[in-house]
């Protein structure tokens, strides 16, 4: 996949997702939750209608990373995102971002936030440079970065004519 904008599709998370990404998930300290089978958090990203999970495919239909949205009573989101550690850096995960940010439009969200390891530069750098704000610290040794979602952000500004 060349560098620059990805060329990805994006489907329902499936169980057969599960085993290709819960490496990449543990590898970055996301794994499954302690206490949860793999069915059963497999399930739930499935069922679970306070979650919106998309699976992204590249060439050949392989799995290249994956967004999640977990929706909350206040109108917001929680973004977690994961591409495939060989394909990072190339513009996967800025898509993923825009993919999430498209369906948190579709929902009606006023926000989606991102809680990343302080230790993670390279994330905090990329949801800042689609426009991800710091709102705070979250946890010890995590920074909260958040942003807004707006119905207009693809539409061109209405003209006011004097």
């Amino acid at each position: 996949m060349p560098k620059g904008k990805a060329e990805l599709r994006y489907r329902a998370f499936s169980d057969e997702d599960l085993a290709v990404l819960a490496p990449w998930l543990l590898q970055a300290g996301l794994g499954v939750p302690a206490g949860v089978s793999r069915e059963q958090w497999g399930r739930r990203l499935r069922e679970d209608a306070r979650i919106v999970c998309r699976t992204a495919t590249g060439e050949r239909r392989a799995v290249v990373g994956f967004f999640r949205l977990d929706l909350a009573p206040d109108n917001t989101a929680e973004i977690t995102l994961i591409v495939a550690p060989r394909l990072r850096r190339r513009g996967i995960g800025r898509e993923l971002i825009e993919s999430a940010l498209g369906e948190a439009r579709r929902l009606g969200l006023k926000a989606v936030v991102a809680v990343v390891k302080d230790s993670n530069q390279d994330a905090i750098r990329l949801f800042g440079d689609v426009g991800f704000e710091l709102s705070g610290r979250g946890m010890p040794g995590y920074w909260v970065l958040e942003r807004m979602v707006h119905r207009a952000d693809h539409k061109p500004p209405i003209e006011v004519v004097p």
